[in-house]
């Protein structure tokens, strides 16, 4: 007899500073049609200033909570997939983008991998991405100890963010 995937939570963040709500809303709807994924809840849109040395104006940024049985690297892969879908080309690190989806939190993994980092190695200095995964799991455990809620309190990052209507 075999045993069935173990189903874990996961936040992935939206973000897209060349594609706006048009882009936010493909990817919500493709994150939602994943394979061995259920969508949970999805955050706010916010506006949010480029982060990091970006160009090309400001971000909008989303984040989705979800039920999965893929593991994380199964789901990196889909959300890869996902941003080749939408028209998302490689470029300069933080540079423009039609699309970026960073899987932010996956329940119980702490990875640090050339590939892949759990949670998201720079989510902790990030209100735009730190709001909409508070939003969606208050709880979830971002650092040892350290809860995404009590994260957003202590984020270091001074630039705003503001709601989409």
């Amino acid at each position: 007899m075999s045993s069935s995937p173990r189903s874990r939570r996961a936040v992935l963040g939206l973000g897209s500073n060349r594609g706006g709500m048009d882009a936010v809303r493909s990817a919500f709807d493709h994150c939602a049609s994943m394979a061995a994924t259920r969508l949970i809840a999805r955050s706010a849109v916010y506006l949010s200033a480029p982060w990091g040395g970006a160009t090309g104006g400001r971000f909008h940024n989303a984040a989705i909570l979800i039920d999965t049985t893929l593991t994380p690297w199964g789901l990196l892969g889909e959300l890869q997939r996902i941003e080749r879908a939408l028209g998302r080309r490689r470029g300069p690190r933080y540079g423009p983008r039609v699309i970026d989806i960073d899987l932010l939190w996956y329940q119980g993994a702490r990875l640090q991998l050339p590939a892949l980092d759990l949670p998201h190695p720079r989510l902790l200095q990030r209100r735009f991405a730190l709001q909409p995964l508070a939003e969606l799991a208050p709880d979830a455990t971002v650092a040892p100890g350290l809860r995404a809620r009590a994260a957003l309190a202590r984020c270091p990052d001074p630039a705003p963010i503001w709601p989409v209507p």
